[in-house]
């Protein structure tokens, strides 16, 4: 409120208001109406409209959150972030050949990452219970398992699909 009070317009701070009304307050009207103060004041911001998006997400308003996505993935097609938090969004809202296109494009993006691979094996599994993909994905980040937060995050990601494979590996 105080960096507000000082520069009404500055995106960063609706974003960190929008943060407290959403996580701390439940107030997804609130985040929301924070989140479009964040985007409009900056207009190139990629994660500023995946927020308005998500928010919307929240409020069962679907297919404007997925236009969101949409947008935020033209507003900012080089950034590996973006691309992520587009392709598990789409994932949530089923909407799988854009997810899948998002993960190929993190995956251009950042090739040795082990978080995009994992969200895209998922993809096939969430759409058609296909965990083969999940399968193969869990079974690479094994062979180059690491002291990675990331690694071990996406691979617990695959495990919730696989739970014979984490009896096997218990």
């Amino acid at each position: 409120q105080r960096a507000l009070a000082l520069e009404a317009d500055l995106p960063q701070a609706h974003g960190a208001v929008a943060e407290v009304r959403w996580a701390c307050d439940g107030d997804n009207v609130g985040a929301l109406e924070e989140y479009e103060l964040q985007a409009r004041a900056a207009p190139g911001d990629g994660v500023a409209r995946v927020n308005v998006g998500y928010t919307r997400m929240a409020m069962g308003r679907y297919s404007a959150a997925a236009e969101d996505l949409r947008a935020a993935m033209a507003l900012d097609p080089r950034s590996y972030f973006v691309a992520m938090l587009v392709a598990e969004r789409m994932i949530q809202l089923r909407q799988f050949d854009e997810a899948e296109s998002a993960c190929r494009r993190a995956q251009e993006l950042s090739p040795g990452d082990s978080r995009a691979p994992a969200a895209c094996a998922m993809i096939p599994f969430w759409r058609d219970g296909d965990a083969g993909p999940a399968r193969a994905a869990l079974d690479a980040q094994l062979r180059q398992w690491t002291a990675s937060n990331m690694a071990v995050e996406s691979a617990l990601q695959l495990l919730y699909a696989l739970p014979q494979r984490v009896l096997e590996l218990a």
